[in-house]
């Protein structure tokens, strides 16, 4: 299996010269020009390559053009000629998107985009027509990889009033009533004894410490409570996009369950990776590959690079404004700031993005003493912006290469009948490992002992007891209400979470 991300396509017919598309670039961190070449070099690798199954997780187009999406379409189609199948799901450049022009001299005008009809219309053979279950609410859907695996594909974009505010949202969310659609697939899945992998385009949990202080429209609103949702119902992998980093992280919810949120660089973002993934063994094998070579450019891994930096140059300073909540020009003039001799703030901060987009992040000495120095500074903004780099570098999961072992992400949770769980005062119940009881008929839990996890589901009305309990790892309340719990007779050993 191949995941791509982010491979923003813009179709060369629309404008790549003139005043305007050079201003555009000039703050910007994509390969707009290139974008066509570099996705055609990636797909012929992907060609050769005995992956028979493609994802890519979003952000197709550069703003949601009709033709940059044909575009896309023709080489997707092209591909699955060669007996690939291919599977998206849609960014937030992608769908109802007002930033779609074309760029003429000093000048942009605008061009056609796509709604929510045309796009399923567009991409009905890669996901939507093979799906076995659609969401009526939204574009998630649920696909068959292959007999043992299943993919839950999550749509994260917010969409729907971009029109009317004049303005596409980066920002994702996934209600309420979306990921109870989510639940359930999930539940199917796991009654039919199906590997379930995820996707979708935002992040589901954060991917350095100050992400979602800093960075909050990158990750899922509520990402603590949807990831912890998502791992404990049985998905445990999920492939993102969005942010422009080749960055795995994982996150164990208070039951023991674990979910990895493995995003994907993008192709038109140094250094142009996607993945290559293996499921053998209960165990998944991932490994990185970058684009090295395109068409019409020489060394284009120094090209890809400079033009990122380059385009940082613009970027950070615009970033640092919002963040500080400063003019663009106040923000100049910290970026300008120099840290250690030679070294400039603004530098310093698009260096350290450039690390985690490639992944595998790793600080020298030198690196460490500036970080050091800006999170001991009495300049207040100096030191939030050291403190958010170092927990860019502190990142200690392998980003490009690394195995999970697929049997040890869940908690294997049994589900005790409520009527079952109590023992008596002469003899109590011993429950070994993680366990959930849904509580919605009892009043009363009793003389028991659960050596692992206690998860309590269900609807609560009235007050119950809990008296001589003993959990000897976390007890988790947060599916109910919990003021209708008397805890006073409960012993946990680890923590309580509501």
């Amino acid at each position: 299996m191949t995941v791509l991300s982010d491979i923003h396509v813009f179709d060369p017919a629309l404008g790549t010269t003139g005043t305007a598309f050079e201003e555009y670039l000039s703050k910007d961190r994509k390969l707009l020009s290139e974008s066509k070449t570099v996705l055609e070099a990636a797909i012929e690798n992907i060609k050769k390559s005995d992956s028979e199954v493609v994802l890519i997780s979003g952000d197709l187009t550069k703003d949601g053009e009709l033709s940059s999406h044909q575009i896309v379409v023709d080489i997707l189609k092209d591909l699955e000629k060669t007996g690939k199948k291919v599977f998206v799901t849609h960014g937030n450049h992608d769908i109802l998107n007002p930033n779609a022009v074309k760029f003429n001299g000093d000048k942009t005008e605008d061009v056609e985009y796509i709604d929510v009809k045309k796009y399923k219309e567009l991409y009905a053979d890669f996901g939507y027509s093979e799906a076995i279950a659609k969401d009526p609410n939204s574009l998630s859907y649920v696909a068959e990889l292959d007999d043992e695996t299943r993919l839950i594909v999550m749509d994260s974009v917010l969409y729907d009033t971009n029109v009317a505010d004049d303005y596409p949202k980066t920002d994702g969310a996934i209600s309420q009533e979306r990921l109870n659609w989510i639940l359930e697939q999930i539940a199917v899945a796991k009654a039919e004894g199906k590997q379930i992998l995820g996707m979708t385009h935002h992040g589901v949990v954060e991917h350095f410490g100050a992400q979602d202080d800093i960075f909050p429209q990158y990750v899922i609103q509520d990402w603590q409570t949807v990831s912890e949702r998502l791992a404990d119902a049985g998905l445990n992998i999920v492939f993102t996009g969005h942010f422009h980093a080749q960055d795995a992280v994982s996150k164990t919810t208070a039951a023991g369950n674990t979910i990895y949120d493995i995003e994907t660089g993008s192709l038109v973002t140094f250094p142009s990776p996607y993945r290559n993934v293996e499921i053998a063994d209960g165990k998944m094998t991932i490994d990185t590959v970058t684009v090295d070579s395109i068409a019409g450019v020489d060394d284009f891994p120094e090209y890809a690079k400079t033009f990122l930096l380059k385009g940082m140059k613009v970027l950070v300073p615009t970033e640092l404004a919002k963040l500080l909540g400063v003019t663009v020009a106040e923000a100049q003039g910290i970026a300008s700031q120099e840290l250690a001799p030679g070294i400039e703030l603004g530098d310093f901060v698009a260096n350290a993005l450039l690390a985690h987009y490639a992944g595998d992040e790793k600080a020298d000495a030198a690196t460490k003493a500036v970080i050091e120095g800006m999170i001991a500074s009495t300049d207040s903004k100096q030191k939030m912006l050291g403190e958010a780099i170092y927990s860019i570098y502190a990142d200690t999961t392998a980003d490009n290469k690394f195995m999970i072992d697929l049997n040890t992400l869940g908690a294997n949770v049994k589900e005790v009948p409520a009527d079952q769980f109590s023992g008596t005062q002469e003899a109590s119940k011993v429950h070994e490992g993680n366990i959930t009881v849904n509580v919605s008929e009892i009043k009363t839990l009793t003389n028991a002992e659960v050596t692992g996890n206690l998860m309590l589901t269900g609807t609560v009305t009235e007050e119950i007891n809990l008296s001589n309990i003993k959990v000897g790892g976390n007890l988790n309340l947060t599916e109910i209400n919990s003021d209708k719990v008397d805890l006073t007779g409960i012993e946990v050993t680890g923590e309580t979470t509501f």
